[in-house]
């Protein structure tokens, strides 16, 4: 099979030569500010000293990329998706970034155009055997009670190419709202070839393989950052 994307074969397989042998561990985290000032995605890299158990912290140089306030979404095997977004008019435009914070890289997926649709986003990346990663989208307002099936949007670096698909929805009948709301940004959790969010007291899971979402109830608790 012939990689498309010279770039990501590139940086994914360095990260496969270079992981066994660092001891580096890398921290990501957001600052959030009040006002004007934009949001900001630091990342720390932990060096553990040789001969002892000593350990230095220090910050990655930041890496300019064209937008400001870019949002951290959430990290699948070691790769970290991020986002920006910019409005014109009634439409808002989603870009969003893929980082290998081994390699301090970053790469820009193709934007796409959400409207004012709430969102849900997840990366799939398995690891290092693979040489492509894939962005899901899909509607908060599409996952609404008793429906069947929906459409979302999957993005794959081999391609460079949005494309939208149907998927099947399983337990859509037990939603106790017209559809998931949620405030504010949600995260995800990607293990396994499953992408996890949580809204209030649903979990929304899509599966990689078998193309299709489930709806699972949660405990009665105001949780939506749960792996945050």
């Amino acid at each position: 099979m012939k990689c498309l994307s010279k770039g990501w074969c590139h940086s994914i397989s360095h990260y496969r030569r270079s992981r066994t042998r660092s001891s580096n561990s890398t921290f990501v985290y957001q600052c959030k500010f009040q006002g004007e000032q934009n949001n900001q995605v630091l990342f720390l890299n932990a060096k553990e000293q040789v001969g002892g158990d000593t350990v230095v912290v220090e910050t990655l140089e930041y890496h300019s990329i064209g937008y400001n306030n870019i949002q951290f979404v959430g990290s699948s095997n070691g790769l970290i998706l991020c986002k920006s977004c910019y409005n014109s008019g009634d439409n808002t435009t989603l870009v969003p970034y893929v980082c290998n914070p081994i390699l301090n890289q970053w790469v820009s997926v193709t934007p796409i155009c959400v409207g004012e649709h709430s969102i849900f986003m997840g990366l799939v990346f398995d690891g290092v055997s693979q040489h492509h990663f894939k962005v899901v989208l899909c509607y908060a307002s599409y996952v609404k009670m008793y429906r069947k099936r929906l459409n979302y949007h999957i993005y794959s670096s081999d391609t460079g190419e949005w494309r939208e698909v149907k998927a099947k929805l399983v337990n859509s009948s037990m939603l106790t709202t017209s559809y998931m709301m949620f405030e504010g940004d949600i995260s995800y959790l990607y293990r396994k070839g499953m992408v996890h969010w949580i809204s209030n007291r649903y979990m929304l899971v899509y599966h990689f393989q078998n193309n299709f979402f489930k709806v699972i109830v949660l405990p009665a608790i105001s949780i939506q950052r749960m792996w945050e």
